[in-house]
């Protein structure tokens, strides 16, 4: 029973905070994280907003929607592309952390 008891309160908790992130990442907050980013490899990856939602292209490729999966966190719906971004206290954006499917994950910066 105490294991139970356990498991539903961190479950609530990890509820809470997925909620938590969702209302933090209003139009101002996803702010922070648009502009272009030069990756390790030359490549460049622009991270663009529209109203609440963030879209990332990366070396002119088709733009793709991205969807907070966790703090600083974003990926594409299907999971090929995700951004890990190197968010400081005060909001701002020092470097990106890209990932592709398949592919190393690569550090950018702003």
């Amino acid at each position: 029973m105490r294991h139970f008891i356990i498991a539903l309160l961190l479950g609530c908790a990890a509820c809470a905070s997925a909620h938590a992130e969702e209302r933090r990442l209003d139009s101002a907050a996803l702010q922070d994280f648009t502009g272009q980013y030069v990756l390790q490899d030359g490549r460049v990856l622009t991270v663009t907003q529209r109203q609440r939602t963030l879209a990332g292209q990366l070396d002119g490729r088709d733009l793709v929607a991205l969807k907070p999966v966790g703090p600083a966190t974003f990926a594409s719906p299907g999971g090929e592309l995700v951004l890990l971004f190197d968010q400081r206290r005060n909001g701002n954006v020092a470097a990106v952390t890209v990932t592709e499917s398949g592919s190393r994950a690569l550090r950018a910066s702003h």
